[in-house]
């Protein structure tokens, strides 16, 4: 997972347009550009899921498409990343929501994804958001 993930961050933030250093400013400091730098090139591996949410919100991305980017991803591997996605706090129904979206443009689609798409719709509702 974390060559996928440093793929993809790498991808991201150069389609950005982003330098590392510029990337952990968009992060508000949550990352430092010594460990973007370190992901990238594979001196690092793992990542918290508070690095990947500011992450994902400074590229613009879905947070899940870091670690399972979409790009020649297969059925499998997309039900690997539904499964994955178990976020936990109120903020992070939206970027399941986004997952979850991401996910439905494949071809063919996840198993899984109507009932993980009822369980997000349910779950934002519960922490008071509206996405539908």
């Amino acid at each position: 997972m974390i060559e996928r993930f440093r793929t993809a961050l790498k991808a991201a933030r150069v389609k950005k347009g982003l330098s590392a250093r510029q990337l952990s400013e968009a992060t508000g400091g949550v990352v430092t550009r010594a460990t973007i730098a370190n992901w990238e090139s594979g001196r690092k591996e793992g990542v918290d899921i508070q690095e990947l949410a500011a992450l994902a919100k400074a590229l613009d991305v879905p947070a899940l498409s870091l670690l399972y980017p979409l790009d020649g991803m297969t059925p499998e591997e997309a039900q690997e990343a539904i499964d994955f996605s178990g976020y936990d706090t109120a903020y992070c129904v939206l970027y399941r929501w986004s997952d979850v979206q991401l996910l439905a443009s494949l071809s063919p689609t996840p198993p899984n994804l109507a009932s993980e798409l009822r369980q997000v719709i349910t779950d934002a509702a519960r922490e008071g958001w509206d996405i539908q």
